[in-house]
């Protein structure tokens, strides 16, 4: 199940987990299990968006900015390295880790096969889809991207592999051992399962 942030993070502390209940009934009826992400924007549809009500015109203090021309989709972004924005992507991981294993009934619970730690847009672990397109005070070097990317593993690991109930494995895309060696090692070095 791929949700996007904006469709589940529909305020702030207001979440829709609607969508991911009604599929782990019907991966329990159907004895099926299934992966489920949130990707921070996108899901492959022109014109997605993080979630508008953190955005500095709604009084949410992240600045946002879309990408435009060349007929290029029409993304809509938080600036990633905003204070406001980490604190926000951070309440709607730890409000999934406390969905899964609190809200959703324990039987259920075995049909998540793993929850995948999505990073960037479109599950392309890239800040923009479009970099090319994006204002220059928005772009984000190598390695700030890559602490940044870090910080949302390690926010990942510890709301769904810490605390009291069960561990529920994490997936990480773009960790190659030969493309992205540190980011292998940090999963070797910390990930369970």
């Amino acid at each position: 199940l791929d949700m996007a942030w904006s469709a589940v993070h529909t305020a702030r502390n207001t979440y829709d987990w609607s969508e991911l209940d009604s599929l782990l009934a019907f991966a329990e009826q159907e004895n099926q299990v299934f992966t489920c992400k949130v990707s921070p924007i996108g899901v492959g549809a022109a014109g997605e968006t993080m979630p508008t009500w953190m955005f500095d015109s709604n009084g949410g203090g992240v600045p946002s900015f879309s990408e435009s021309g060349n007929g290029a989709a029409a993304y809509v972004y938080g600036y990633y390295l905003a204070p406001e924005f980490k604190v926000y992507f951070e309440e709607m991981v730890r409000a999934l880790a406390n969905h899964l294993p609190n809200e959703v009934p324990a039987y259920q619970q075995a049909r998540i096969s793993f929850v995948r730690a999505d990073t960037g847009a479109t599950g392309d672990e890239e800040p923009y889809e479009n970099p090319d397109l994006v204002p220059a005070q928005y772009q984000i070097s190598s390695a700030d991207w890559q602490a940044y990317r870090l910080w949302v593993f390690e926010l990942y690991r510890s709301a769904f592999q810490e605390g009291p109930g069960p561990v529920i494995p994490l997936l990480f895309q773009n960790i190659e051992k030969t493309g992205y060696p540190d980011e292998w090692q940090w999963v070797n070095d910390h990930v369970k399962g």
